[in-house]
């Protein structure tokens, strides 16, 4: 059955369009049936589409990031993981040429032990993942993160992103979210100044942060992290 339209702005690039309630975390994230408490916001057809690729990219690299012994993980990497990567082979020939051995550190500087990183198409993984923000944003505010705003995510801890990482997790709400399972979780602040922080876990293992400027000149001088 056809999902109805209607015209409205869109919760991910603030359009007036036609729109319908799309899920903005990936439904692909989960092997089975989604949980009944996901969230969706309206969006428009442009960016429904966009990142349908970017987003079995997004579940592949996830599944195969860190911790491989999560049951839902194992699930995906059996089926539509494994279906996924004999679909495009370029994936798996790239990504087997190039990973490495890399450590790990904890918060607090501890280290983890060295665990081997796959290579990333930064961009296609990032637009996922800005999809997510965006989402969660339109979900509290309940409407979309202007557009002359700016978004930055971090995706690991080194001693670049440290005092970052530190700062957002000293300002997250007590509070985590979840859609009633363990495959996405996240917490978050909001200060008066149109400053928005996030804490977003996959699996209860990969984490990633974001800062979300809704004025861009509050970047100033602060440059883009990865």
């Amino acid at each position: 059955m056809a999902r109805k339209k209607q015209t409205r702005i869109c919760g991910l690039c603030g359009a007036l369009a036609e729109v319908t309630r799309e899920h903005f975390v990936p439904q692909g994230l989960w092997p089975g049936p989604r949980p009944n408490r996901t969230e969706t916001v309206p969006a428009c057809e442009a960016c429904n589409a966009r990142t349908n690729l970017d987003d079995e990219y997004f579940r592949n690299t996830l599944a195969m990031m860190l911790d491989l012994t999560h049951p839902h993980k194992q699930a995906l990497f059996a089926g539509p993981v494994l279906r996924s990567l004999k679909k495009h082979p370029g994936w798996t020939k790239y990504a087997l040429t190039r990973v490495t051995a890399q450590p790990m550190w904890g918060p607090s500087g501890l280290w983890l032990g060295n665990f081997p990183v796959l290579p990333l198409d930064i961009d296609r993984f990032q637009r996922s993942l800005l999809k997510i923000v965006k989402g969660l944003f339109f979900l509290i505010r309940k409407s979309p993160f202007p557009a002359s705003g700016r978004i930055i995510l971090v995706g690991q801890l080194n001693a670049r992103t440290q005092p970052l990482i530190a700062s957002i997790e000293e300002h997250l709400f007590p509070p985590t979210f979840d859609f009633g399972d363990d495959v996405f979780e996240w917490r978050f602040s909001q200060t008066t100044d149109g400053i928005t922080m996030w804490k977003l876990m996959f699996y209860r293992c990969v984490v990633f942060y974001a800062c979300g400027f809704e004025n861009a000149d509050d970047l100033a001088g602060k440059g883009d992290v990865a």
